[in-house]
């Protein structure tokens, strides 16, 4: 594991920033989902969804403006902590982030299929 961490760059961050974006990146794909599964249904559908999001629903009744529907508020507050996770979390941490992924959750995920798909390809490769 620590290999994986050394090879994708996020070694010389602490383990709780890395848990902290992990814990935000949940809760916003988390959001996106529910946006793409309540835009095209008749009613609201997604319950799993919004209960792990329900932190982000709790803090956004504060910050969302009123003229929002309530369809559309899962993709604005997927939105801000985009935002958050983007430039503001950097910011404070100190690591740089180039594109979306390179931030630590989907830098983790993008190399555990590249991860599992080359080992794919080298079981394959072996068998032939």
């Amino acid at each position: 594991m620590g290999d994986l961490f050394l090879r994708i760059k996020l070694l010389h961050l602490p383990l709780w920033v890395i848990i902290l974006d992990c814990l935000l990146a949940v809760q916003m794909w988390a959001l996106i989902l529910l946006f793409c599964v309540n835009a095209f249904t008749d009613k609201a559908r997604g319950s799993y969804l919004r209960n792990l999001a329900l932190p982000l629903f709790w803090v956004g009744q504060f910050i969302t403006p009123g003229f929002l529907s309530e369809r559309a508020k899962p993709l604005y507050l997927a939105v801000l902590v985009l935002v958050i996770r983007y430039y503001l979390l950097p910011f404070i941490f100190g690591y740089r982030v180039s594109e979306v992924t390179t931030l630590p959750f989907e830098a983790l995920v993008t190399s555990a299929v590249t991860e599992i798909t080359s080992s794919i390809g080298l079981l394959f490769s072996a068998d032939g």
